[in-house]
């Protein structure tokens, strides 16, 4: 869906561009987001959709378990977050200092749960070796601007015109890691702007990642960011060139327009 609703529209501060800043989750909860009626109805389109449209399983990651037994997965939930801006250094060391500006997003939650049962992201699917990491992040009006020079993971970063973009295109680097990431901006199936990112992951000259992204932009001004993030393993440390994310930038588009059009509030 596209996204017709009536929105909420967030007003972004003006932020100091000699400052450095950064946007996460609030307080750095991760698996305490709040379940709500349009949250559930996020969580049952997102896994819908695969369900339909894919052949995958959960990753099997026998090193989480001390006993040496297998985490049972679940449906990772869709949660209502509360994403929060706060000034840091350039390296983002503890302390931040919150600026008091607050957000909500829509995520899946990303943590473990309890000792027999996981919630995961990790998926496998069929015409891929190995794991793949699905992400979704959906933005309310407002929240975002339409660039594509954003941070690298929300930050830190300088508080110029760029920070609250939700693509990066070009190349960057967060702590050892270079990435690079070559954007390509198309047209929904109802004329929405979409921006399309192929992303390598570099570390020490080994490829540790090759990513597919897309910034999904609805016309009630909320905007989708779907990643599928094909990790490297134990048995494959180096991803050849050859070994993409498993779903395609068509594929995370027609997820992008499954999805509810509730607003984000």
């Amino acid at each position: 869906a596209d996204g017709h609703g009536v929105q909420p529209t967030v007003d972004l501060p003006k932020l100091d561009e000699h400052k450095y800043y950064e946007l996460d989750q609030k307080d750095g909860k991760t698996l305490e987001g709040e379940n709500t009626r349009i949250t559930d109805a996020y969580t049952e389109a997102f896994w819908g959709w695969l369900d339909k449209h894919s052949d995958y399983t959960f990753k099997s990651n026998d090193e989480i378990r001390a006993d040496g037994g297998t985490p049972k997965y679940k449906l990772t939930p869709a949660q209502r977050f509360e994403y929060a801006l706060s000034t840091t250094t350039p390296q983002g060391q503890d302390p931040s200092t919150p600026t008091g500006f607050t957000m909500p997003v829509y995520e899946l939650a990303r943590a473990w749960d309890t000792e027999d049962s996981a919630v995961g992201t990790d998926v496998r699917f069929p015409h891929t070796t190995g794991n793949d990491s699905l992400d979704l992040t959906v933005y309310s009006a407002g929240g975002y601007t339409n660039g594509t020079r954003g941070p690298v993971n929300h930050g830190p970063a300088k508080g110029d015109g760029d920070f609250f973009d939700l693509v990066r295109c070009g190349k960057a680097a967060d702590g050892g890691t270079t990435y690079d990431n070559k954007c390509d901006e198309v047209k929904g199936p109802h004329g929405q702007r979409v921006v399309e990112i192929d992303q390598t992951m570099t570390d020490s000259g080994s490829v540790t990642g090759r990513n597919h992204g897309i910034a999904f932009y609805r016309s009630n001004g909320s905007a989708i960011v779907l990643w599928d993030d094909r990790e490297a393993t134990k048995k494959d440390p180096a991803l050849g060139s050859g070994d993409k994310a498993g779903l395609s930038f068509d594929e995370l588009t027609d997820l992008a327009t499954s999805l509810p059009t509730d607003a984000v509030k």
